[in-house]
């Protein structure tokens, strides 16, 4: 026994410790996932260790030692399946609250109809005092707590246990009821103070880290990637030096050197690539735990940086002319900005620089300057540099005159204003783009709702204008599933073809697709340089003489459903924000296109299933008056064919001599009317292929698909028949298993919806009532007829 125990405590701490590893660095969700994990192997472990005790020391005066080992079993079980699939981690939570929610219902049955046996009275209380852990949000806990004082005042009142058992059970009751909600009061406060902690620390607009004596980072506040682009995460350990770059860190020899409320500045590089000055003070937190707080000083640098620059260097050009126009000086800008040397420039004059194309207008304009009022007009001109390109200026001349008033000469300030000049016609570029995509958007938007073509071609139509107007070769809509993408829609222009069917899986380029999963636009306007990491990317990329790429991902509900990709090739292609815009408006018309085909699709199946119910609302008179069973049958499964559009429905019955079953009636969609019954499918025995049938319930039903079938026999059967789905509804005559309706399809594997089986199931239902009542009937009229050919023969009646 001691071996026992001491094999559970050691897996249980195993198990706990791999569980807890890391918690605190996961997200709320998947801690809280973590933790019912733990509660289901705590109780997976404990309640038969504490059962097995209970039975060695004959504590309990009826065992329960089975119920409850398999109840521990049970328990333990989800643990380890919840530890291999992740369909039940992610349910985790649900499913433990659920079980507890039904353990306490046991154990309040065991205080009832086991008045002898003390422990359900100790786990009753234990259980509602771990109940507050347990039981999440906070409201359900407080439903739960009124169920178990209804309970108590019901057992009291009904005298359903002891009075003194049930004043026990209410006061601990009370008592643990009294403690959670101080728990909980106090936890509230707890957390509010932490929240506030949190918004100073978190969202603030300083730094904030803590490291070991290792110099490993072991906090790090989210305005790090506010600050640095990083993620706390990504620079936990030695993560934060190794990212930043940081040249100074000297890792354990810090704490040997430590300084208290140290300030220093360090240069840190940041996510982007961009480095940024950050001021910090260290803080001993604890012997093993240093504290940094650091502000962002990169502004300040710059300003500093930039004060210096302007003290010491000039940024427009200045220069000095004499009357006739000969440059007698030029400030070191202007000689950089033009490239020549001072001494060539001294020997210019300042017409020989000017573009041709401007010389008539500037060199009139300064002709004439000195009848011009004292402050000048500015004017903008192009100039040409020594290597012959042309830069545009704003220059600002003043004249310089002699005692006699005679102008002696001139002094210049002209700036550099290419830059905004170019700004200018890129501006004047965009907006024609803005319009020309405007106009695009709205042609398309016109298109779409005038148009009733099918969604595939909608998608084509769009990828046609769109990749004209983006003037790319290749435009493509792609399919998202969970681990893979697959190519819908390929527009050619070149060729003016269409493709589909190509796929990148997920571990092909997990990056592209976390990117696109977080409703983020991948934009690369080189392809070529990022695709190299990737053999498979660069494949596609040189085979496909791609050079630029646009994606944007398709969002409906917040669910991914595609992704629309621009690609071009022959050239790099820079997209700018009017092209990215452009897409992502694209992808809300898809969007729309999208929701209209799905709201077609609902409003198509609203009508088939109104079609259904319309059948059992026209034959309710039937089930009602039709004395003939094979009648009522064949005119249901008549009408139900071709609403249902099934191949083939039949219907059989148990013979109850042999307990065998025999096809009574097929239905044909070809026909569209009954055809002669299968040779093969008279005195059917289900034992032979499947009893999982013959044990159907009412309510029940028998679906399958031939492919997806595991039993052999009943492939075998079914490959004698060559349908490729089928789908049977039993018929129960005063709760025994009469026959049954099968739905069959040979052409096409056919899933019903849940619509469907509901409403057939009512239908057939329906049916086995009016069979039913029709034998009722049939058996009463014959008791009547027997009672008069008895009265009859009676001596003087």
């Amino acid at each position: 026994m001691l071996f026992i125990l001491l094999a559970v405590i050691l897996y249980s701490n195993s198990r706990i410790n791999s569980i807890l590893k890391n918690i605190d660095n996961l997200p709320t969700e998947e801690s809280d996932k973590r933790e019912y994990q733990l509660y289901m192997l705590f109780l997976g472990l404990v309640l038969p260790l504490i059962e097995i005790l209970f039975e060695l020391f004959q504590i309990r005066p009826k065992s329960l030692l089975i119920n409850n080992f398999s109840i521990g079993c049970f328990f333990l079980l989800l643990f380890l399946l919840s530890e291999k699939s992740k369909f039940l981690y992610n349910r985790i939570q649900t499913i433990y609250i659920s079980l507890f929610y039904i353990y306490s219902i046991l154990i309040g049955y065991n205080i009832i109809f086991l008045p002898n046996d003390i422990i359900p009275t100790y786990a009753f209380i234990i259980l509602f005092f771990f109940s507050y852990i347990v039981i999440k949000p906070i409201q359900k806990y407080w439903i739960y707590s009124g169920i178990i004082f209804c309970y108590l005042v019901v057992i009291y009142v009904f005298d359903l246990v002891p009075v003194k058992r049930a004043i026990i059970l209410l006061n601990y009751s009370i008592l643990v009821f009294i403690i959670n909600h101080i728990r909980h009061v106090s936890l509230t406060k707890i957390q509010e103070k932490f929240n506030f902690t949190n918004e100073i620390v978190n969202k603030g607009n300083s730094l904030t880290i803590a490291t070991n004596k290792k110099g490993e980072v072991t906090f790090c506040s989210d305005t790090i990637t506010s600050i640095l682009g990083y993620t706390p995460s990504e620079v936990m350990g030695y993560g934060f030096w190794k990212l930043t770059e940081d040249p100074e860190f000297i890792g354990i020899d810090y704490h040997t050197n430590f300084i208290d409320n140290r300030l220093y500045v360090r240069k840190l590089k940041c996510k982007n690539g961009e480095y940024k000055f950050i001021q910090w003070i260290d803080k001993q937190f604890s012997e093993d735990s240093i504290i940094g707080i650091g502000q962002d000083i990169t502004n300040e640098i710059k300003i500093r940086n930039q004060y210096e620059t302007l003290i010491q260097t000039a940024v427009d050009i200045i220069f000095e002319a004499d009357y006739k126009g000969n440059f007698t000086f030029v400030n070191d800008y202007g000689i950089k900005v033009l490239g020549y040397s001072k001494e060539e420039f001294l020997t210019k004059d300042f017409q020989s620089i000017i573009h041709e194309d401007y010389v008539n207008n500037t060199m009139g304009f300064y002709k004439n300057i000195q009848y011009y009022e004292e402050n000048y007009t500015t004017l903008e001109f192009p100039i040409i540099k020594k290597n012959g390109e042309a830069i545009w200026i704003s220059q600002n001349v003043f004249i310089r005159k002699n005692s006699f008033g005679e102008i002696s000469g001139y002094s210049g300030i002209a700036r550099d204003i290419t830059f905004f000049k170019n700004l200018e016609e890129e501006k004047n570029k965009r907006q024609e783009k803005i319009e020309k995509y405007s106009k695009t958007l709205k042609d398309i938007a016109v298109l779409n709702h005038s148009n009733s073509q099918k969604l595939e071609d909608t998608i084509i139509n769009i990828l046609k204008i769109t990749s004209v107007e983006l003037e790319v070769n290749r435009a493509s809509y792609w399919i998202y599933d969970t681990d893979k993408i697959i190519c819908d829609k390929l527009y050619k222009s070149k060729t003016n073809t269409i493709e589909s069917g190509l796929q990148f899986y997920r571990n092909e380029n997990l990056d592209y697709f976390e990117k696109i999963e977080s409703k983020l636009q991948v934009v690369q306007s080189d392809i070529i340089s990022y695709a190299t990491n990737n053999e498979i990317k660069s494949n596609y990329v040189n085979s496909n003489d791609i050079f630029s790429t646009l994606d944007t991902p398709v969002f409906i509900d917040g669910e991914l459903k595609g992704i629309l990709s621009y690609e071009s090739t022959e050239s790099i292609k820079n997209w700018d924000n009017e092209d990215i815009n452009f897409a992502k408006s694209i992808s809300d018309l898809i969007v729309i296109a999208l929701a209209s085909q799905m709201r077609l699709e609902i409003e198509q199946k609203l009508a088939y299933k109104s079609e259904l119910l319309l059948v059992i609302n026209k034959n309710a008179n039937q089930f009602l008056l039709q004395k003939s069973t094979s009648k009522l049958i064949m005119g249901i499964i008549n009408e139900i064919g071709k609403v249902t559009l099934s191949e083939r429905i039949s219907y059989f019955k148990k013979d109850l001599k042999t307990n065998l079953f025999d096809q009574k009636c097929m239905w044909t969609n070809e026909l569209q009317d009954f055809d002669e019954v299968h040779p093969k499918l008279q005195n059917l025995s289900f034992s032979e292929f499947d009893n999982s049938i013959k044990d159907l319930s009412p309510q029940q039903f028998f679906e399958a698909i031939k492919d997806k079938i595991q039993n052999e026999n009943i492939k075998l059967f079914l490959n004698s028949l060559n349908p490729n789905s089928m789908l049977f509804f039993p018929v129960f005559i005063k709760n025994e298993f009469d026959g049954f309706f099968a739905f069959d399809d040979s052409t096409k594997q056919r899933i019903w919806s849940n619509d469907e089986i509901s409403i057939l199931q009512l239908l057939v239902k329906n049916i086995s009532s009016s069979i039913e009542r029709n034998i009722n009937e049939t058996i009463i009229e014959e008791s009547e007829e027997r009672f008069r050919l008895l009265a009859n023969n009676i001596p003087g009646t």
